[in-house]
């Protein structure tokens, strides 16, 4: 009866490592972890555009201003849905010194934006990704927005909204 006993369990256990064991031919996949972001050597500035828009809901709308075309499509996303027309505040060029924190803007509202270009990162096969660290103090001197943005070259940030008289303030960013 032991016998018996021993070879049932030696039968289950050649069951068990038959049931574990790959088909002949079959390969381990080693799947390797995902490599980080790469430093890009020598990126030591980064150079936004800043778009100062105004936005309002008139009857009858006007669009989008033509000086604004490159930024058409987000203007007539459903987040600026409430506004039919669309005009250029203003435009500055900011070039920034990595870690160096540089007030770039004062809007027409008294609205003060700073911009500190924080890192630039690459990985395997795509286009440079810029670290900014945006802070805005509204005309009073109080923070209203603090944020990080990781943006790449082709892609324009709409990082901050506010009310204004007759409308909305819209900051764009394009950065390179």
């Amino acid at each position: 009866m032991r016998s018996v006993a021993i070879m049932i369990g030696v039968a289950l256990l050649a069951l068990g490592g038959a049931a574990n064991a790959k088909p002949a031919g079959v390969a381990k996949r080693i799947i390797p972890p995902p490599k980080p972001p790469v430093v890009a050597q020598g990126s030591t500035k980064a150079t936004c555009e800043i778009t100062e828009i105004r936005a309002a809901a008139l009857n009858p709308g006007k669009g989008v201003d033509g000086k604004l075309s490159k930024f058409a499509k987000q203007l007539s996303s459903s987040q600026f849905g409430a506004y039919n027309t669309f005009t250029l505040g203003s435009q500055q060029t900011w070039t920034g010194n990595k870690n160096k924190p540089l007030a770039a803007k004062q809007f027409t509202n008294g609205d003060t934006m700073t911009i500190n270009f924080k890192d630039v990162s690459t990985s395997q096969g795509k286009k440079p990704r810029l670290k900014l660290d945006l802070s805005v103090l509204d005309s009073s001197g109080t923070q209203v927005l603090q944020t990080t943005l990781w943006m790449s070259a082709e892609h324009i940030e709409m990082p901050y909204v506010t009310n204004v008289t007759g409308g909305a303030m819209i900051v764009a960013l394009d950065c390179q």
